[in-house]
């Protein structure tokens, strides 16, 4: 027996103590490795350990927070980070699970490790909190990165790859006209995945994410030699382009005024209060603008300190459109020469006799000073009210680090009627104005994105996209196979049939005949085997084409050739999260792409607006001047390169390599990710034996490798993993190891040839409403509602 160590520590690797077990160089703890299983091709394994068992010591309820009375169900006790130690080398990295507890008994346990390591890092890691590139540092990545609404950010983004960017910006008929402002993004696919594993300290190790159709930037030609680009896969999970209400308090600052004594004799008004005559008529000392710097002081929202109460000045932190609200409450004085002090100006009292000066309002960026304006005016309004301003409110374009402040300049035009002395111009030192309490400045970003403005992308992606379900979909797509490296941190991504490799190892040395191998031909699956997409009730349009065309847009079913020896009857393989996309046209723009509307009638889309809300798709990224089939040029105006995102070639654009995102068809995604494996499936046996493996050689068996076995005859061949069983680490013994016989198989046959795209209806029959005669004039037929009417 060897001694065995079950150390806990934190997600960085730092030691928080040791399991105690009852003897650790006589404990019998089995793992069993595995990566996927022939039987369920859909299904991904792990590494994991049977139950066992550690005593309920002091060390021990620490470690596994204590829970020691009551019977819990499996994973109430929840997870502890797990490093396994033999002889202190490490064998696997993972999670140890306490399922149960009795009271005067033991801890049951269960570890986890491998693949699970990753796994659970990613299950409750969701889509809007990974890390982007920020557009203003694109070599800084960051949850709280920023990008820009602009055409001309636009015209960058849609040249780019996943190389450089993280967002693109290509056309889609979302139920709009192709205006610049209906844009929305998408992520590209491959830093997506990046993104994903770099969350949790992973990097990946990938053939798949370097090739040209997932990386992009590679150049091809349509079959008239005209040139494209392809610029990867993009992932498009519905940005929604307003503004979360928590951004929007990041943002806002609300402040009002206080400390002003109320009812004050207007001779004792203190000068930061004041405008006009700071002084007397026979001293006079004018101010004409000001910005009330520490009066505007008492804080109402202001989460991140925008608001400079010192100098009155709120400092942009996110480029947008802002909403400056300004309700100013204050008071005049007059000078009364005959009495020789300042009295209050009332309205009610004085109307007959003086009318105050008026005043301006500016928005001012970048001041520097408090009672002159030396910055930017983006702003300025007439506010010719004696009393007070409620509710002025400004929309306005602001930069990030922008400093705002509002200013007030008072007009020389007071008229003093009977006191001809207080009639402007030249009156302003007989004049006096302050600001009272509760004067209040609002200034928020507007909710709606706009052309121009900056935003979060993390605050745009939709909040309920949780990673591990999206990775699970592109698993189902392109038949991934991962195989992690806890311990360096790495993670192997490869489609299933390219991740094993060509080269072989010699295992018959280490074949323990005292058990007689088992050979099982024997399947779980059914005749046939379906592939298919996630459905969209969001997308009318789409399933309207699949009622018209009677089938399922990007389906496809797959019939095993030795029907023999299969159930009758269909699997099914699915994504969770993922839909399809039909393709169609921009008719306004005369450009080819994809088309997500909310219904299939152009009359039922007419004041629907842009779509949104609708379930996540995946396209091809394709740039290029685009012609029909006839080989002539579609657009005629300016831009003529447009960056589409389609599923697949159509209308005479066409994809890189002819590559589809359709499961159905040559070069679809069962063509390219699955043929190997169907075949696989269709001559599947099955080996189960004894090896004589050693806890090195169990450690270091490479789950990627072809084995191959000479004798004896009736097992000879070339076998894949599909797991080796309860190897008890602490002593080395013959283990179980089930194999799963692999050739050179040649690839099944996917019927479809170019898909279903053929069939698409780019734009459907419109139809024509109900006419009826009243008085004598031709008009639309209404319905109850007020709706018109249409033939069926």
């Amino acid at each position: 027996m060897t001694d065995l160590q079950l150390l806990v520590i934190d997600l960085n690797g730092t030691q928080l103590g040791e399991i105690e077990l009852t003897d650790s160089k006589d404990f019998a703890l089995k793992l069993t490795k595995s990566i996927a299983d022939i039987k369920n091709v859909g299904k991904r394994s792990t590494s994991y350990s049977l139950d066992f068992k550690a005593p309920k010591t002091k060390n021990n309820n620490k470690l596994l927070d204590g829970i020691r009375f009551i019977n819990h169900s499996k994973e109430v006790l929840g997870k502890k980070r797990c490093r396994i130690l033999v002889k202190g080398n490490q064998i696997d990295t993972g999670f140890l699970y306490a399922f149960e507890t009795q009271y005067k008994g033991d801890y049951k346990l269960v570890f986890k490790g491998g693949n699970n390591d990753w796994v659970e890092q990613l299950t409750d890691v969701y889509l809007n909190t990974l890390e982007w590139r920020d557009y203003r540092a694109p070599f800084t990545k960051s949850v709280d990165a920023l990008e820009l609404f602009d055409s001309s950010r636009f015209s960058v983004l849609n040249s780019g790859t996943a190389a450089n960017y993280d967002l693109i910006y290509p056309y889609v008929n979302r139920n709009n006209g192709g205006a610049v402002a209906d844009f929305r993004p998408q992520l590209h696919l491959k830093a997506v995945i990046l993104a994903m594993f770099d969350k949790i300290g992973y990097t990946v190790d990938s053939s798949f994410l370097n090739d040209d159709w997932l990386t992009g930037g590679v150049a091809f030609t349509d079959s008239f030699g005209k040139p494209y680009t392809h610029l990867g896969l993009s992932i498009d999970p519905a940005f929604v382009m307003t503004r979360e209400q928590l951004d929007i308090l990041s943002f806002l600052a609300q402040y009002k005024s206080t400390g002003i004594t109320p009812n004050q004799d207007p001779n004792t008004w203190t000068v930061p209060n004041l405008m006009s005559n700071l002084s007397d008529p026979l001293t006079p000392n004018i101010r004409t603008f000001y910005r009330f710097p520490n009066l505007i002081n008492n804080l109402i929202e202001d989460d991140n300190t925008r608001f400079d109460v010192l100098k009155s000045e709120y400092t942009v932190g996110l480029a947008g459109v802002y909403s400056i609200k300004f309700n100013f409450l204050y008071e005049w004085a007059f000078y009364n020469d005959l009495a020789g002090i300042y009295e209050t100006y009332t309205q009610v009292s004085s109307p007959f006799f003086v009318r105050p000066p008026n005043f301006k309002w500016y928005v001012v960026k970048n001041n520097t000073l408090d009672d002159a304006i030396d910055g930017i005016i983006i702003f300025q309004g007439s506010s010719p009210i004696p009393e007070n301003i409620q509710d002025v409110e400004e929309y306005h374009t602001l930069s990030q680090g922008d400093k705002i402040s509002v200013f007030l300049e008072i007009i020389d035009d007071a008229l003093g009627l009977a006191f001809t002395y207080l009639n402007g111009p030249g009156s302003l030192k007989y004049w006096r104005l302050r600001m009272l309490n509760d004067s209040v400045l609002t200034i928020i970003p507007k909710r709606d994105i706009e052309l121009g403005n900056e935003f979060r992308i993390n605050s745009h992606i939709p909040s309920n996209i949780k990673c591990l379900d999206l990775l699970q979909d592109f698993k189902t797509m392109f038949n991934l196979y991962f195989e992690a490296d806890p311990q360096r941190r790495v993670v192997k991504i490869e489609p299933r049939d390219v991740f094993y490799q060509t080269t072989n190892e010699d295992i018959t040395e280490l074949v323990d005949l005292s058990t007689a191998p088992v050979i099982n031909y024997l399947t779980d699956y059914k005749t046939e085997f379906d592939f298919q997409y996630n459905s969209d009730s969001k997308d009318k349009y789409l399933e309207q084409w699949q009622k018209i065309n009677d089938r399922t847009y990007a389906e496809y079913t797959h019939e095993f050739a030795n029907a023999s020896r299969f159930k009758t009857g269909r699997d099914t393989l699915k994504t969770g999260l993922i839909a399809p996309t039909i393709q169609g046209s921009i008719p306004s723009q005369n450009i080819i792409t994809s088309i997500i509307k909310e219904e299939w009638l152009d009359a039922d889309n007419l004041n629907k607006g842009v779509n949104r809300d609708y379930g996540i798709r995946v396209f091809q990224l394709v740039r290029g001047t685009q012609y029909d089939t006839a080989g002539v040029i579609r657009r005629t105006a300016s831009p003529f390169d447009v960056t589409v995102a389609i599923m697949e070639a159509y209308a005479g654009v066409p994809t890189f390599e002819d590559r589809k995102l359709t499961f159905i068809g040559e070069r679809g995604l069962v063509w390219d990710y699955y043929r190997k494996t169907l075949t696989n499936i269709d001559d599947t046996a099955i080996v189960k034996l004894k090896l004589k493996l050693n806890l090195y050689q169990f450690r270091n068996w490479d789950l990627s490798k072809t084995y191959y076995i000479d004798s004896p005859e009736e097992i000879k061949g070339y076998y894949i993993t599909n797991s080796i069983d309860n190897f008890n680490i602490t002593e080395e013994t013959p283990v179980s190891v089930t194999l799963v016989k692999t050739k050179n198989f040649v690839p099944a046959t996917v019927t479809g040839g170019s898909g279903n795209i053929n069939s698409n209806t780019p734009t459907p029959s419109q139809p024509q409403p109900i006419l009826v005669e009243v008085n004598g004039a031709i008009v639309n037929c209404l319905d109850n509602n007020f709706q018109v009417m249409y033939k069926i």
